[in-house]
């Protein structure tokens, strides 16, 4: 699970998850995953979004090569 110290979140907008991976929710708050926010995380394998982000920005999640899941409510 995801601390909220693996997270870099400005006025809303997650710029940058830097945890080990496995499941990560999301903090709830977030509006908008930032580009590249995940980048090359390999160690991520499902992520949970909360309600009321209502955009991904490019490449958010660039090679997560063990990404298996998105879940989007």
């Amino acid at each position: 699970m995801s601390n909220a110290s693996d997270f870099i979140i400005e006025n809303g907008v997650l710029k940058k998850y830097m945890g080990p991976g496995g499941i990560v929710r999301i903090p709830e708050g977030i509006t908008e995953i930032g580009v590249c926010a995940f980048i090359m995380n390999s160690g991520v394998k499902k992520v949970h979004i909360p309600h009321g982000v209502s955009r991904i920005r490019d490449g958010a999640f660039y090679g997560c090569k063990s990404l298996l899941s998105v879940v989007i409510p």
